[in-house]
């Protein structure tokens, strides 16, 4: 029962950087193996780590567009 009870411990400590990368805009598979393998640094690293605005990168997208339009 002990076992069972470290496991599953274990396992929420590990998803913890998943979750708070997810939030922030990432993806949650690579934070999950991440948080799996090295949990102490991967919990650090996604508690500093900013935001990715999506709307940020499709603006940025839509300017290079407007400037080099596409060629037939």
């Amino acid at each position: 029962m002990e076992v069972i009870f470290k496991i599953i411990v274990v396992s929420g400590l590990a998803l913890a950087p998943a979750v708070i990368a997810t939030k922030k805009g990432r993806d949650f598979c690579p934070w999950a193996i991440y948080g799996f393998l090295v949990w102490p640094i991967a919990i650090i690293h996604a508690c500093v780590l900013s935001r990715k605005d999506k709307d940020t990168i499709e603006d940025r997208i839509d300017i290079t567009q407007q400037i080099e339009p596409k060629r037939p």
